[in-house]
């Protein structure tokens, strides 16, 4: 038979999972504390664009637009979004 699970679970501390947590949270702090967070945004967001047409993005946004694609998935719109 398949086991479909494992009777004995190995203790793991998930340090990924936490990891992510506080870079999502660094990241949040790090845009309510910017002195113009509608630029922040406008920096570190995805713009699809941006991506399709190759346009080099100017400080303090990523050098290549593509690293949007990364910065983005930390960007978070409030203290509920980010809960």
């Amino acid at each position: 038979m398949i086991p479909l699970g494992q009777v004995a679970r190995v203790p793991v501390f998930p340090w990924m999972t936490y990891l992510l947590i506080v870079a999502n949270v660094a990241s949040f702090l790090a845009e309510i504390r910017s002195p113009d967070p509608a630029r922040f945004v406008a920096a570190f967001a995805t713009i699809p664009y941006d991506i399709q047409h190759h346009i080099r993005l100017a400080p303090p946004s990523p050098p290549d637009a593509y690293l949007t694609l990364v910065t983005a998935q930390f960007m978070h719109a409030s203290w509920w979004h980010l809960g």
